[in-house]
């Protein structure tokens, strides 16, 4: 995007998840949690929003809130950490890098999304519509991100790297889900 803006869409519902810890020990009375946000509303151009919320809980017992279930549905949504159960396989192709994935089913489609490190810049990846395996991304490894696979009506993803030179990820089965944070949680709306 212009200005060198990375760009993920959210389709119908989405819930951005953060991590949040009380200070220990506790200390008497109310708790005060803040957030502040910055945003982008975007159709044909985009319209920054900005805004701030806080939250004053009680110090008590453990009680349930009511939200169990909803933040449940958007955890199995997550990236799983365990290795992707296809086989990568990464390429340097001028400034960029190929990612050939192996072994998808039939009319499966994936995406990449990139997590750059602090101060490195990613472009957006591009697809190629008739080799649905292939993936090119702008950079040099190493870098991680988010594999997403869609077949039979179901999404999932995969924490991946790609190494420092061109090479292959083996494949070996998924191993239950991880929750790896805010920023994973970002890409799955």
């Amino acid at each position: 995007e212009p200005g060198g803006i990375e760009v993920y869409a959210y389709k119908e519902r989405v819930l951005l998840m953060a991590e949040v810890r009380a200070p220990d020990p506790l200390p008497a009375g109310p708790l005060r949690f803040g957030a502040r946000a910055e945003w982008l509303v975007c159709e044909e151009i985009c319209i920054p929003g900005e805004g701030s919320a806080a939250l004053e809980l009680e110090v008590g017992p453990l009680a349930d809130s009511g939200h169990a279930a909803l933040f449940a549905e958007f955890e199995r949504l997550l990236p799983e950490a365990a290795s992707s159960p296809y086989a990568m396989e990464w390429r340097p192709k001028g400034s960029s890098t190929a990612l050939t994935i192996r072994g998808l089913p039939e009319g499966a489609t994936a995406d990449f999304f990139p997590l750059p490190s602090a101060g490195a810049e990613i472009g957006h990846t591009v697809r190629n519509p008739k080799q649905p395996q292939s993936i090119l991304i702008p950079a040099k490894p190493p870098f991680r991100g988010v594999l997403v696979v869609e077949a039979g009506g179901e999404r999932r993803g995969w924490m991946v790297e790609a190494p420092r030179v061109g090479g292959t990820e083996a494949a070996s089965p998924p191993q239950g889900v991880g929750s790896p944070g805010l920023l994973l949680a970002l890409f799955y709306g």
